[in-house]
């Protein structure tokens, strides 16, 4: 599933101070830029890689990369005065605007392709919009960003490595704003208020900021205003897995993480579970397609692959997800800003318009494994919806042996899940009612999918969809495994 969200919409958190707790609320444009999938906790990827867009002959140091929802590739690399940027079929579009960097270590990309990029020893980042012939310097630092992110209200974060430091600065507050500290007092330790040379960051919707903390061989977490941290991988944690100079890390759609254990010369993943390697596991180094050497970044794409900067080899390696041979971009084929999840403009009661659906899970049913780990006993059903008005419409599902619902668009496939995966909403054992309200087109063939929260159950359920339209159901047959749908 892709975090796709893109209407302004309230985000509510809080936090602590002084034992003071502060709730917040922001009204925001949450489009990510970057790829955040929900991926079964024991996917696997390809142990052997396949080179990425970019090997360098030169011995060149490549840095950091970035790969946005259309799956363009940006690079940035020691020794050339540009960011690159790729094609995912490996065809460089170099910007000339890009021309004016000194040994850029880190980049980022927004939703609307401007590029934040480290200027290296010049202690600057530096921005280009798309059509910029020059670009404008955002933030003055005194030494090189290892990592770069913007959050979803436009603060710039730098990862400053020879300061032990994580600051901010504002985009939006002018040329007033000033860079801030929010993470690391400014020298090397190994308390958790303190860094020891950072790099890579990540900062989540919910503006909580992860660091690789390299030296102390830690992921740090530090929550909004908290300039203590909390250990969550790595360091003195107790864990199946340690670390070694960490030198990026990724948050997926559910907080799980993806490391890059730099120094092990490997990637690997967190679950429920505790963490497992994905990518370079033997952790010795080496220039075969199954290994890295002290890699220091990754990304995820489209199809779920993770790319990595092997920086000892001077490449980039793509190791491909086992489970994804659906071949399907979804940001590519289909353009989501029509299909919105969240829907804010609730039809009033008075003109909707109410469809309902009944039926049974047997144990005739056909069955599923909701991780792709455990066998299939989780008993489903399968419904082809059409509404006759686009507008907002409230599902509602009644019954007794409580009811898992995933909304499906375009396409439906039991073996892949995760693949156009729109809305999924579950209820805890023993409810017998959940809703969800989400928007539809008339143009749109969707499919609803019926299960349980607690495998092996069966019985009758009910689904009740109030909107602006009359919904069709057609129930699908049980003997498909992958269903493909059309504009009507």
């Amino acid at each position: 599933m892709f975090l796709s969200q893109k209407e302004k919409v309230p985000v509510s958190f809080s936090y602590s101070i002084k034992n003071t707790t502060i709730n917040i609320s922001i009204s925001h444009q949450l489009d990510v830029s970057y790829n955040q999938h929900r991926l079964p906790v024991c996917s696997a990827w390809n142990a052997t890689g396949i080179l990425g867009i970019y090997s360098d002959p030169f011995g060149n140091q490549l840095t950091d990369l970035f790969v946005d929802r259309n799956n363009m590739i940006y690079v940035t690399i020691i020794g050339y005065r540009f960011v690159r940027e790729y094609h995912s079929s490996g065809s460089d579009t170099l910007r000339t605007s890009f021309r004016n960097l000194v040994d850029p270590m880190s980049l980022f990309i927004t939703i609307d392709r401007t590029i934040y990029a480290d200027n290296g020893h010049a202690g600057t980042v530096e921005k280009w919009t798309v059509n910029a012939t020059n670009s404008t310097t955002v933030m003055k630092v005194n030494s090189s960003c290892l990592g770069l992110f913007v959050d979803i209200i436009d603060n710039l974060y730098c990862s400053l490595g020879a300061a032990h430091q994580v600051v901010k600065r504002s985009l939006i507050a002018g040329g007033n704003s000033l860079e801030t500290t929010i993470a690391g007092n400014g020298v090397c330790g190994s308390t958790l208020e303190m860094l020891c040379e950072p790099r890579g960051i990540f900062v989540t919707i919910k503006l909580n900021l992860y660091v690789a903390d390299c030296k102390n061989n830690r992921i740090q977490l530090f929550l909004p205003s908290q300039l203590i941290g909390q250990t969550i991988a790595g360091g003195t944690k107790i864990s199946n897995m340690k670390l070694s100079c960490p030198s990026d890390v990724i948050v997926d759609a559910d907080d799980y993480l993806f490391i890059v254990d730099s120094k092990n010369n490997r990637i690997i993943r967190s679950n429920e579970n505790g963490f497992y390697c994905i990518a370079g596991c033997s952790t010795m180094e080496g220039f075969a397609s199954d290994r890295l050497s002290e890699p220091s970044a990754a990304a995820l794409d489209t199809f779920g692959n993770i790319l990595v900067i092997d920086t000892g080899n001077w490449r980039t390696q793509k190791f491909l997800l086992v489970k994804n041979t659906e071949g399907i971009i979804i940001e590519k084929l289909f353009d989501f800003s029509p299909y919105l999840p969240l829907c804010l403009d609730i039809t009033n009661e008075s003109e909707n318009i109410q469809s309902t659906y009944f039926s049974v899970l047997t144990r005739n049913s056909p069955r599923y494994s909701p991780d792709d780990c455990t066998p299939a006993t989780h008993y489903y059903e399968a419904i082809q919806l059409t509404v006759s008005n686009s507008g907002c419409h409230e599902f509602v599902s009644t019954s007794p042996i409580s009811i898992v619902m995933y909304l499906y668009i375009h396409h439906f496939n039991i073996s892949n899940l995760n693949a156009n995966w729109f809305v999924h909403y579950h209820i805890r054992e023993n409810s017998t009612e959940s809703k969800f309200t989400v928007r539809l087109k008339n143009a749109i063939k969707y499919v609803l999918m019926i299960s349980t929260y607690v495998p092996g159950k069966i019985g009758n359920f009910s689904i009740m969809v109030s909107g602006t339209g009359k919904v069709d159901f057609s129930r699908m047959s049980k003997s498909f495994s992958s269903f493909h749908l059309y504009h009507s």
